[in-house]
Formats: C-alpha cells, structure tokens, sequence
C-alpha cells in the first residue's frame, strides 16, 4: 500500500515537472530574445470602480498599516522602513492562503500619488503589483495588475494561479469600493453643519430660540394683557360698591 502511494506521489510529480517544462518551452518562445515573458496566462488583471474622488481612493490605498481591512488575503502589514512611504520603502506583509500563513516581504517600487502605487514581492514568491487610479465619470476607476512567480513548478504555477488568486484579487477590489463608498468624504460631512453650528444647516425657528421668553406685551411672570383688563375690572367694581355701603350706613 504504501509503495503504491510513493509511486501514485512520484508519478504526480513527474508529470508536474512535465508539464512545467513544457510550459516553459512555450513561454520562451512567446518572449522576446529568449527571455522569459508574461506567461501563458498572463499577469492577473482587476477592475473596478469607485464613486468617490481619485484623493479619497488614494488616501485608502496608500494608508499601508490599514491594507488588511480590504485584502482579505493580507493578515497584516509592518512598515519597515522609517520614514514617509516611497520608492524603496520595506514593507514586511503576512499573507493567508486557505488557512496557511505565508510571509511576504514587498518592496515599494513604484509611489505616484495619488494615481499609481507599485510593489515588488521579494520573498519565496517574487512578482510584482500595480495599482492606478483615473478618472472615470463622475467616480475613479482602480485597476489591479499582479505578476507572481512561485517557487516550485513556476511555469505550471502561472497558469493555476490565475483562477486562484484571480477571484481573491477582484474580491479586495470589491471591499475597497465598499469601505470608500461607505466612508463619507469631508465635504460631505460638512455640509450638515450650518454656519451658526446647527445641524441640518438650518437656523433654529424664533419660537426654538426663544423658548421660555415672556410673550410681548406680557407682564412680570409672564401676565397677559387680558389678565391686566380684567384685574382693572374687578378694582373698579369695587370702588362703585363702597360709596354705596357708606349712604347706607
């Protein structure tokens, strides 16, 4: 039993290192001059876009410390470089693939705000990224171009990786668009507050900003004309009432 695994493993391997090679074969020939070209599948495009200026989509993108709230296959990120982010600025990343953690140290390669941002993987998987932002309408358009080269069976692993990390790329696209989208800017979080400072914009009614004021006319304690009417009443019936009383007696 188990020398019939070994085989089936060895024989699985074979044909790998098979197939890598002729693949390979093929890639070279597609290059030009005999160097190594994009591979059979290509590098791994996504699109999407984005209601929101290009500086807000910018200003996500290029937060590196906060990149895992919209890659789901980044579990963190460590700057470490000091310094303002740039062109050669090391970053050292903590990649999950279906539950396995692999480390993945990126150098930025290419840092144009707020419209190209650019790395270089420079761990056990070398390639490279590419982000740009332009305008697109009346939001931003994001497209995503990735380049991986594993580091077994590369050739054989270019073609699989395309329906791997394609759908997992396009899936980050897909949150960033969420989280800006869901994000108010700041000009828009400002048109609720009015000059004076009150919500909504609008100026308080006169009744709002006088609550608890006398009404005009009114006397101490808040007294209405009609009561004063009637009070002068009462005082001059009264007065009618005791020259009477006095005859009387």
């Amino acid at each position: 039993m188990i020398v019939r695994v070994v085989r089936l493993v060895l024989g699985g391997l074979l044909l790998a290192w098979l197939a890598d090679w002729w693949l390979g074969e093929r890639n070279l020939r597609k290059g030009n001059g005999g160097e190594r070209g994009d591979g059979l599948a290509g590098p791994i495009r996504s699109s999407v876009l984005i209601h929101a200026p290009v500086e807000r989509v910018w200003r996500e993108i290029s937060d590196v410390p906060s990149q895992p709230r919209w890659m789901r296959d980044l579990r963190s990120v460590k700057v470490e470089t000091p310094g303002p982010i740039r062109v050669g600025s090391r970053l050292d990343g903590i990649v999950s693939l279906y539950g396995i953690s692999v480390p993945d140290p990126i150098e930025i390669s290419v840092w144009e705000p707020p419209l190209l941002y650019g790395v270089r993987h420079v761990g056990i998987w070398k390639g490279e990224g590419l982000i740009r932002l332009s305008l697109d309408g009346e939001g931003t358009r994001v497209e995503w171009t990735e380049r991986l080269v594993a580091p077994m069976l590369p050739h054989l692993a270019d073609v699989i990786q395309r329906f791997v990390f394609g759908p997992i790329f396009q899936a980050d696209l897909e949150q960033l668009k969420t989280l800006v989208e869901g994000t108010p800017t700041e000009s828009a979080s400002a048109e609720g507050v009015s000059a004076e400072g009150a919500p909504g914009g609008g100026i308080p009614p006169d009744d709002a900003s006088a609550e608890g004021a006398v009404p005009e006319g009114a006397g101490p304690e808040g007294a209405r004309p009609e009561d004063g009417k009637a009070d002068e009443a009462e005082i001059a019936g009264q007065a009618t009432q005791a020259p009477d009383a006095a005859a009387a007696d």
